[in-house]
């Protein structure tokens, strides 16, 4: 066996292999490719309906009212979005997605994209969740299943991964992601016979792959086959001249072969470019403790970074990096303590924080995540990425807080539901709902100066116009003087309509009808302000027309449904 170095850490190729895999990805999405086994081309079919948040009183009329389902393109829109888009509106792709799973937890195809999209942007715990929860969808995907690989090797599981992109080798045998990782981890492993037959299988199916390439140029230098070796290194570097390590596995081939010369312009091209690449240096310092993680060895890499921070001159950039390991691994109190301490070394780090508050937010520890995206949104690098988390967590924050006072309307006493309502319209002004139920209360008292306050403030936030107070005020005065509720008869209308009762329903059109004909009456005789009268009188006249068209379609539709 041969002395010959088979290749730099995994360090050094872990960035580009990902990096061509997200290419692909790309690629591959923009013509709909997603996953690949072709499941997404078609919804779930067995997945419960979507349905919206509707007003309480709505939801109560109509239980059985559903949101239809999303067509592909909407979630291939919402990654052309995302993979295009701006840091902004990268953001708003994650948020549409995280909306439509707050509908519907078992929409695979928006697990699929957020899994992908979080996977690229963080944290990578919730991209595995999504991509997890995909792969319970289309469990026999390559596609799905190569992506969920990705991730735990980011997240350090490389059993899990291995086994995974074993797998999609079964399914389809010419994955060229499933060939070359499986293909790097034999050469890792010094399977150097098992690396040549998958990396050559995988270079056959992605010939461009500089990471297939200099594997296999590494593991064929392995096992003394230096002049092939020399072969698949120089396609690497027709790819990319400025591949350090190839350039180094070279140099060590022409050794092997006797090439003194080729050898040495080979080595000193790699000593060149490695000043400037981070893989290439020596393992010293901090360099080691990446190493470490990046092969994998996570535990000996904290103590390594724990080791250098003590005689580092940069003892803030390796709190930094140790807090990312911790946040990889999901140990959110250890990354936030790790990120702390950079900061407090260094107020110019301000990523640090950011990376706090992505951490509680990931947590979601809602406020702890807003102070510390707050306490960076004036920093020149960070501050518009900050400001973006704060626009989004103050919107999901006021969206959960009018859930839990929507609940506490459905279900409260009356002055808890009065309370609760008041409460929305301290976060939105001009909340119908909260309106509506406010005024349903004043209606169960019988508090008239309450309810006309209430659709003044309605004018005021824009919800009625001048008109449509006037004529609810009228419609209030009749509804005492007649004894009837006015709102009774619209409800028992629609419910009549809604069953197929047309008779009913026309009865109870002919009410609305007889009470609009009376107002109208009444309005033509006023003596008072001339403009009110006017105003009035073309109002009721509308509702007339309106109360019209209701009975013709009443009619027809009992004609058709005969």
């Amino acid at each position: 066996m041969s002395s010959f170095p088979c290749r730099l850490p995994a360090a050094a190729r872990a960035g580009r292999l990902l990096a061509f895999l997200v290419l692909c990805t790309f690629v591959l999405t923009v013509w709909g490719v997603a996953p690949a086994d072709g499941a997404t081309r078609k919804k779930k079919a067995s997945a419960p309906a979507k349905t919206t948040r509707r007003s309480t009183k709505k939801k109560k009329a109509d239980d059985a009212a559903v949101q239809p389902d999303r067509p592909d393109s909407w979630y291939e829109n919402a990654w052309r979005e995302f993979e295009m888009g701006s840091a902004k509106e990268k953001k708003q792709a994650i948020s549409a997605l995280k909306k439509a799973l707050k509908q519907d937890p078992s929409d695979s195809l928006a697990h699929y994209y957020l899994g992908i999209m979080l996977s690229q942007e963080g944290p990578l715990k919730q991209a595995e969740t999504h991509l997890r929860a995909a792969l319970q969808a289309w469990p026999e995907s390559d596609d799905v299943m190569s992506r969920l690989a990705d991730v735990l090797l980011q997240r350090h599981q490389g059993e899990e991964a291995m086994a995974l992109m074993e797998k999609v080798r079964q399914v389809n045998p010419r994955h060229p992601a499933a060939l070359g990782r499986l293909g790097l981890q034999a050469l890792d492993e010094q399977k150097f016979d098992e690396a040549i037959d998958l990396l050559t299988q995988a270079r056959a199916v992605a010939p461009e792959d500089r990471d297939v390439l200099r594997g296999l140029g590494a593991a064929l230098s392995a096992k003394n086959r230096h002049a092939e070796a020399v072969e698949a290194l120089k396609a690497c570097l027709l790819l990319d001249a400025s591949d350090a390590e190839a350039h180094w596995l070279l140099g060590k081939a022409y050794e092997a072969l006797n090439k003194p010369a080729e050898a040495a312009a080979a080595l000193e091209k790699a000593r060149g470019l490695g000043r400037r690449d981070i893989n290439m240096k020596g393992l010293i310092g901090y360099d080691l403790a990446r190493a470490l993680n990046d092969a994998g060895k996570v535990e000996e890499a904290i103590a390594e970074y724990q080791k250098a921070i003590k005689i580092a001159t940069d003892p803030a950039a390796g709190w930094f990096e140790l807090g990312r390991i911790h946040e990889d691994m999901g140990d959110a109190d250890k990354a936030v303590k790790a990120y702390d301490k950079a900061y407090s070394l260094d107020p110019k780090r301000a990523e640090a924080v950011f990376r706090i508050g992505k951490v509680h937010r990931g947590e979601e520890k809602l406020e702890k995540a807003l102070e510390a995206f707050e306490a960076i949104a004036k920093n020149k690098e960070w501050g518009e990425q900050a400001k973006i988390e704060i626009d989004e967590i103050k919107e999901e924050m006021q969206g959960d807080k009018r859930d839990e006072l929507v609940d506490i309307a459905a279900t409260g006493s009356e002055e808890q539901k009065e309370k609760a309502y008041l409460q929305m319209l301290e976060l939105d002004k001009a909340d119908q709902e909260a309106y509506d139920g406010l005024i349903a209360l004043a209606h169960t008292r019988g508090d008239l100066s309450q309810v006309e306050y209430y659709l003044k403030e309605m004018k005021k936030a824009g919800l009625l116009t001048k008109d449509q107070v006037a004529q609810r005020m009228n419609e209030l005065s009749y509804r005492q003087d007649a004894g009837e509720d006015l709102a009774a008869w619209e409800n028992r209308l629609e419910a009549f309509k809604r069953d197929g009762e047309w008779d009913k329903a026309l009865a109870e059109n002919k009410k609305l009808k007889d009470y609009n004909l009376a107002q109208l009456d009444y309005w033509k005789k006023f003596s008072g302000d001339k403009d009110l009268k006017a105003e009035m009188i073309r109002a009721t006249k509308a509702r007339l027309q309106t109360i019209a068209e209701t009975a013709k379609d009443i009619k027809a539709a009992k004609n058709r449904f005969k």
